[in-house]
């Protein structure tokens, strides 16, 4: 009751709250995987309690090891603090519990174009839009790439497209 509570009042744009209902679900079931990753969602995009959210995704994927919306999130949320290494750890979770998560594919290559790993970074790009042909951001973000090792355009002169 708390989590549908929760997911309703985020919804209405009510955030504060909603993370109380969540935690609120929490204390009625400390394994509630959704519970625990709303909450990191909650702490990570509205409140920016980086450190926080991480937390709350680890917990979920303590009781919910094959939970790629989690691995994915917390690894989001590594590259907010610029640890893009272990941020790749975490896609490559993501990507062996679900292996078409064309978001997950994208959000790596952006980790190795931050690691100016560009020619690594393409193969995630282009297999984020063999799963998603329609994915702007990979299209975008393929083409970034292509600019930088083609020598069109420099690492300064071009933006890839974040999530």
């Amino acid at each position: 009751m708390a989590f549908s509570k929760g997911v309703m009042l985020y919804d209405q744009g009510n955030k504060q709250v909603a993370l109380e209902k969540f935690r609120e679900a929490i204390e009625y079931n400390p394994s509630h995987v959704n519970a625990l990753y709303n909450i990191g969602l909650i702490l990570e995009k509205d409140f920016n309690k980086i450190e926080e959210a991480i937390e709350n995704y680890q917990e979920a994927i303590k009781y919910k090891s094959d939970y790629p919306e989690a691995w994915n999130n917390w690894g989001l949320a590594l590259v907010r603090l610029k640890k893009y290494e272990e941020a790749i750890e975490k896609y490559k979770e993501a990507i062996r519990y679900k292996p078409d998560y064309s978001e997950v594919w994208n959000n790596w290559g952006l980790a190795l174009a931050r690691l100016e790993k560009y020619e690594e970074a393409i193969e995630k790009f282009k297999e984020s839009i063999k799963h998603k042909e329609d994915y702007l951001d990979a299209h975008n973000n393929l083409s970034t790439a292509l600019q930088i090792t083609s020598g069109l355009a420099s690492k300064e002169s071009v933006k890839f497209t974040r999530p």
